[in-house]
């Protein structure tokens, strides 16, 4: 009975976690459909493992061969997305998996992480590429320059 209830709590994790790995702060159709989409695979991902877990022969090797099919089928399947898209699919299989063997707090502390990253991705690339920086020095002197012509 115990591992019912665990199943079903793995389960409700999922299908949060998976929301929020494909949640995007702009609202049209494209990050809607993304939002389902990792969802889904989410949720599917982890009632594959929490079923396989409870069984007797599980075979942790298993979980490769998961991972593999998952790549290969964010690969295939979703060609036209591009690569941040693709990375929040694979990132809500690998997280299903995470889950489902049932390592749920690293998980929720993983996806807040990794949500964080994505959704500022624009903001934190912007620190690491230097002509941002020389174009905003040169902004900068340039507001400092007094006409006295004018």
């Amino acid at each position: 009975m115990f591992e019912l209830i665990a199943y079903i709590f793995k389960i409700i994790i999922a299908l949060g976690v998976g929301f929020i790995i494909g949640y995007n702060y702009k609202k049209d159709q494209r990050s809607m459909q993304m939002q389902l989409n990792t969802t889904i695979l989410s949720f599917l991902v982890t009632s594959l493992f929490g079923i396989l877990v409870l069984s007797v022969n599980f075979d942790i090797n298993f979980v490769s061969f998961i991972f593999i099919a998952i790549v290969y089928l964010v690969t295939k399947q979703y060609s036209d997305f591009d690569l941040i898209d693709k990375n929040r699919l694979i990132f809500a299989g690998i997280n299903g998996i995470i889950i489902g063997l049932g390592y749920v707090f690293y998980s929720i502390l993983i996806t807040l992480f990794f949500s964080y990253l994505i959704n500022n991705y624009d903001i934190i690339s912007q620190l690491f590429n230097k002509e941002y920086w020389d174009l905003k020095e040169n902004d900068e002197d340039d507001k400092n320059e007094i006409d006295i012509n004018a």
